[in-house]
């Protein structure tokens, strides 16, 4: 029996992990659940919106705004610095001033999920003035007024050398102030919580995840209507060439990723994630709960990006594109208790609907007034 016979008889039923040639790689494969979820209890009232925007690469319309430093560029930063430019000479602002007129009079706040800024700046203070640039912008477009909650991302803390120790520093100081000014609590952590109404809002660093911050978050509100895990990177894997870019995904990690998964499958959580520039709807589904994770792009380039359709769709295409690398354990792991799968290129901006009737997702192509997705997520 090959690896792959023995994976989907695994899947199927068919097999126990007995003393197998794959024991080790089907170890943590997920089981479908047997029947349906309950539908979720409101607790306590009140209908709200939030605002939901991916990756923004804040950068200079001219490379020497932020990248002065920078004498001798690798091209491939050069073709991203010139990618930002052109999305923030038009595109960015015009997918801002279309996300600010879907605000409502119930829009609570909005959630930025890493990658606010390109990076690359060389000099502590010059990524210091991006970020706050970067905030302004988004500030400015969607009313001074309205609460903005930041993500970690990896740019955020990027710097050309390659040495982020001063840049994630400077940028940890600075999200930790910015954020204690827009939630109205002390933020001391790149990895924090707050709640809105009965439902509960964890951030966490990507690039150095806390999780005894996550596990205070959860212990602390036992009872929250629902639960939002937002993060840079994804908690369920991308299909992506980066597989082991999400929460704990490195190999000498695993004991935290399956300790987390267990966790968010236990209080039914939605995850937002950004940082693979596509927009995705994964969803994982057990006798010990559910997994709903939405991954959102606001990288507007090409221009055709904003309609861009979905190329994968279904349980069965997970982990089709990487279907020969050594990763595909990782999705294995996943899609026998897969329910819900989509991935496009499609960028821009989404709304979320929380409620005592559940929470809907609706997801925006570039700057359209029209939703490309409506996605019921509970």
């Amino acid at each position: 029996m090959n690896r792959r016979e023995w994976i989907k008889g695994f899947a199927a039923g068919a097999l126990t992990l007995g003393t197998g040639p794959w024991c080790e790689a089907v170890a943590a494969m997920l089981r479908r659940r047997s029947g349906p979820l309950p539908p979720p209890v409101s607790r306590a009232p009140g209908d709200y919106s939030v605002i939901v925007l991916g990756d923004t690469h804040f950068d200079g319309l001219t490379f020497d705004t932020y990248h002065g430093l920078n004498p001798n560029p690798p091209d491939y930063q050069i073709d991203e610095w010139t990618r930002n430019a052109g999305m923030w000479a038009d595109r960015c602002p015009r997918l801002l001033q279309a996300a600010a007129v879907r605000m409502t009079a119930d829009t609570a706040f909005a959630i930025q999920l890493g990658d606010l800024v390109q990076g690359d700046c060389n000099d502590n203070a010059t990524h210091e003035r991006m970020a706050t640039d970067a905030f302004a912008a988004i500030k400015n477009a969607l009313g001074a007024g309205l609460p903005l909650c930041l993500v970690t991302g990896n740019h955020d803390i990027r710097k050309s050398s390659g040495d982020s120790s001063g840049a994630a520093d400077t940028y940890y100081a600075w999200q930790c102030a910015r954020m204690t000014e827009e939630l109205g609590k002390a933020i001391d952590n790149t990895t924090f919580y707050f709640t809105h109404g009965p439902d509960l809002y964890i951030s966490v660093n990507f690039n150095s995840p806390a999780m005894s911050v996550i596990e205070e978050a959860l212990a602390a509100h036992p009872d929250a209507r629902y639960t939002f895990l937002m993060t840079h990177g994804p908690v369920l894997p991308s299909d992506t060439t980066n597989y082991t870019w999400h929460l704990w995904g490195g190999a000498d990690s695993a004991v935290n990723r399956l300790k987390l998964r267990k966790m968010l499958l236990a209080r039914d959580v939605i995850v937002l994630a950004g940082h693979l520039h596509t927009t995705e709807l994964t969803e994982v589904m057990t006798d010990e709960g559910r997994i709903t994770q939405v991954i959102a792009s606001s990288v507007w380039s090409p221009e055709s990006r904003a309609r861009s359709k979905p190329h994968l769709s279904g349980p069965a295409d997970y982990g089709a594109r990487q279907e020969t690398a050594p990763g595909q354990d990782r999705f294995a792991e996943y899609r026998p208790a897969m329910t819900r799968y989509l991935r496009s290129s499609l960028a821009g901006y989404m709304r979320m609907e929380v409620g005592a009737r559940g929470v809907t997702m609706r997801v925006y192509g570039g700057d359209s007034s029209t939703p490309a997705h409506v996605w019921r997520l509970r």
